[in-house]
């Protein structure tokens, strides 16, 4: 008979193959995460976010092929109601910090503290000799309802002689969450390959459309004068092919977003959109690269997903 968990994740993988059949979801009940969770949550000063006060809720799982958390992509999905949460994370062994073999793990939580670990894992792993070998990092993952798959996105690269060899936008599907297909033409984007501007920078996040498609957001830079990586939108009908708008979602900078942003993710409640995500004030130089520095969490919300609004806090 199969455990509790196994019993969960059957679930979880049998889910979005039934969700278009059966259309009756119960509304989920206003609950306190406190009140379901081991430790409670307290209030950031000057910050409507409140902070789990058993962070982190997960830093590795002691797996001997990766130890070490690069990159991380989060799911939330509704089961009679009640969330169940999926995450996937890039790893790889002790001492393999800036370059090597990388891995891609797969783990499930009902509560979003106490997460189980596939026990196949990694569910995918780099290639020697591939476009991504020696990395794989800003991952996003999202279910496309018209497809019925999981799309896996993210930004992959490798090392030659003289530095990158290769640094690109990669996509990889799956209809469960754990068997994942690369994407024939990847990388899709090659970001060392410059059309003009705007010139993407790095990945940031990805959406799926209801009516088919996907959104994407890219940090790129505006102009041959400007060296910030502000957010883009950009746009594909069958992930292969990327058009990127020429107009930034934020075009009103502070000082704590001036030089652009180096992550950020989108959710939708009721009739709202939040874009969450972390800018920076400025670059910081070191022998033949520069780092991002000074960051912050910050918020904008929009109606329409096209014109955005900054939390004045």
């Amino acid at each position: 008979m199969p455990t509790a968990s196994e019993r969960s994740l059957l679930l979880l993988m049998l889910l979005p193959g039934c969700v278009k059949d059966y259309e009756i979801i119960p509304k989920a009940p206003e609950v306190d995460p406190g009140d379901v969770t081991p430790c409670d949550f307290t209030e950031i000063p000057g910050s409507p976010v409140l902070e789990y006060d058993c962070n982190p809720v997960f830093d590795g799982a002691g797996e001997e092929w990766g130890d070490q958390v690069d990159s991380v992509g989060f799911h939330t999905v509704e089961v009679l109601g009640h969330p169940f949460y999926q995450i996937w994370y890039t790893a790889r062994p002790e001492g393999e910090e800036d370059a090597g073999w990388w891995g891609l793990g797969y783990a499930i939580s009902a509560e979003g503290t106490d997460w189980e670990v596939n026990p196949d894992n990694p569910v995918l792993e780099s290639a020697s000799d591939g476009w991504n070998a020696d990395g794989m990092g800003a991952m996003d993952v999202v279910w496309d309802t018209n497809e019925d798959q999981y799309v896996l996105t993210y930004q992959g690269y490798s090392y030659g002689g003289s530095g990158l060899a290769t640094l690109g936008f990669g996509v990889a599907t799956s209809d469960d969450g754990v068997r994942w297909t690369q994407h024939p033409d990847n990388p899709v984007i090659d970001f060392l390959v410059s059309d003009g501007y705007p010139s993407i920078c790095w990945p940031l996040t990805v959406t799926a459309n209801d009516r088919g498609g996907y959104t994407g957001y890219m940090a790129a830079t505006g102009s041959a004068e400007d060296d910030s990586c502000q957010i883009y939108p950009a746009h594909s009908d069958d992930l292969s092919s990327w058009t990127l708008l020429d107009r930034p979602v934020l075009e009103e900078l502070d000082d704590y977003d001036a030089s652009g942003a180096v992550s950020a993710d989108i959710v939708r409640l009721g009739d709202t959109y939040y874009l969450f995500y972390v800018g920076f004030e400025e670059w910081e130089d070191h022998i033949g690269y520069r780092t991002s520095k000074t960051h912050s969490v910050n918020l904008a919300t929009s109606k329409n997903g096209i014109s955005w609004t900054k939390y004045e806090g």
